[in-house]
């Protein structure tokens, strides 16, 4: 299993526009300068994509990715949905849709903001071809996926607002994304938690990536 981390900012990302920019964090240190939210996820022959903010495109560019098995949505602020356009690129040229899976209320989100991207309009153009299809997931859903070499699953969680995904495969346990880290306290092998500053007097963002044995802090 190999895990990319796209992106691990804030809704506005680091530097922000306008009069916040850096706000506190050292402009010097280039730990501080984030994308938005999103994790790339590669199991033998499957690619998984975890939300796809406004900054998805770039992110993605540098991968070469030939396409997206399936995009898992934890929750549709728009730092975590506004990017969801630019992946009909990847439905070119197979013509094979891409899966999204999200809660029912997620979905009518969804579907409401870019009806194109499921359902053809009668006013759009002969030759556009919606290039997703909706899939429902639920808390405590299991979503099974196999490839050529390995079967795995995710186990679907539920916290305030939005899911998590527990992934596993061979059936291990190999990655939890939460945003709530109380879920993850028992049982993880990997955990990757957000972990801010906000009332120190020199505020920074960083990234936790711990595992059982070996306790760590990057960025």
């Amino acid at each position: 299993m190999k895990v990319t981390m796209l992106g691990c900012g804030t809704s506005v990302g680091v530097p922000a526009l306008g009069h916040a920019g850096w706000g506190d964090c050292d402009p010097n240190d280039p730990r501080n300068r984030r994308q938005r939210c999103a994790v790339l996820v590669e199991i033998n022959d499957k690619v998984i994509l975890v939300d796809a903010g406004p900054d998805i495109r770039n992110q993605l560019l540098p991968l070469g990715l030939k396409r997206i098995d399936a995009l898992l949505i934890t929750h549709t602020h728009s730092d975590h949905v506004a990017g969801l356009d630019d992946l009909r690129a990847f439905y070119w040229p197979d013509r094979i849709d891409i899966p999204v899976y999200a809660t029912k209320q997620h979905s009518i989100e969804i579907l409401a903001r870019f009806p194109y991207l499921f359902t053809k309009h009668a006013d759009s153009p002969s030759y556009f071809v919606p290039p997703m299809k909706m899939n429902l997931i639920a808390a405590n859903d299991i979503l099974r996926l196999a490839d050529a070499r390995s079967r795995f699953s995710i186990k679907i969680t539920a916290i305030p607002v939005r899911l998590g995904f527990c992934l596993m495969a061979n059936s291990a346990i190999r990655l939890m994304l939460s945003g709530w880290v109380m879920m993850c306290l028992t049982g993880w092998p990997v955990l990757i938690c957000g972990l801010s500053r906000r009332y120190a007097p020199r505020r920074i963002h960083r990234t936790a990536i711990m595992n059982r044995h070996l306790p760590g802090l990057i960025g």
